[in-house]
């Protein structure tokens, strides 16, 4: 009876040890997993001279036509070492979008024109890409805005539109919005960030004086009248100073290693 225990143990010993032998050796000659990465060199746009310490982040862009499934989680940041080189290990195939950024750089996408940029395609055949990464120096206008007595106007809303390229025999396309900001206490405004290229500015502002008027007029019960000389407004003006947008002055940033240019308007109330 013992005897016949201890062989039924023996006997499923052997067998548990026996199938173990084949799953090894199936697990050992498994494929390796694949790997994708987007390597390269971060460089000034201007000069060619390598970027350092650039931070770069890799977005997985899903396909209109694919099936639906979680995509992968942003990859980064990660930094450029002393010579603008870097390397991102990616979980899968498909397209990437790649943004890089850096001190006293815009932040562009790879290949960015205009309002476009270009994605990055990996694939099993091609599961690397090496490439030059051209990023702008930043670009700045700062500038004020101006009552009809030389005063700061405060709180104005400034608009910046990028003026775009024509295209051959086509009507040439119309600003487009870029950026919007408010002046200070001193009237001041600054739009940071930007790339090379043309630009237009428009400002939108009240009369501090007219509104004071209309105010203390619905604040005051039997207020007489308001006098007719301070029912007056800006109209929408265009840099440096005109209600014509086809008068507007174009702002021109090149290509440089730093580019920093001053807009003063003058705004003139009327009736």
């Amino acid at each position: 009876m013992k005897l016949t225990s201890l062989l039924r143990i023996f006997s499923i010993t052997l067998l548990a040890g026996y199938s173990a032998g084949p799953l090894a050796v199936a697990q050992s000659k498994a494929a390796p997993a694949r790997s994708f990465s987007i390597t390269g060199t971060l460089v000034n746009s201007t000069n060619g001279a390598p970027v350092q310490h650039g931070s770069l982040t890799a977005t997985f862009v899903p396909r209109g036509n694919a099936p639906s499934r979680q995509s992968p989680a942003p990859i980064g940041p990660i930094d450029a070492d002393d010579h603008g080189r870097f390397s991102i290990s990616l979980p899968s195939a498909g397209m990437w979008r790649l943004v890089a950024s850096a001190r006293g750089y815009v932040t562009q996408s790879y290949d960015e024109h205009e309002s476009f940029s270009s994605g990055i395609v990996l694939t099993a055949a091609s599961p690397t890409l090496d490439l030059r990464f051209r990023i702008a120096p930043e670009a700045v206008i700062t500038g004020s805005v101006l009552d009809e007595a030389g005063e700061p106007v405060r709180n104005a809303s400034v608009s910046l539109f990028v003026v775009q390229a024509p295209r051959p025999d086509a009507v040439p396309p119309p600003p487009r919005a870029r950026a919007r900001t408010s002046t200070d206490d001193r009237g001041i405004y600054e739009f940071d960030d930007l790339l090379p290229g043309d630009y237009q500015i428009n400002v939108q502002a009240q009369v501090w004086y007219a509104m004071a008027a209309q105010q203390k007029g619905f604040n005051t019960a039997n207020q007489p009248p308001l006098d007719p000389s301070l029912d007056v407004a800006y109209p929408l003006t265009w840099y440096p100073g005109t209600d014509d947008s086809a008068q507007a002055e174009t702002i021109s940033l090149g290509a440089c290693r730093m580019r920093r240019r001053r807009a003063t308007g003058a705004c003139r109330p009327t009736r």
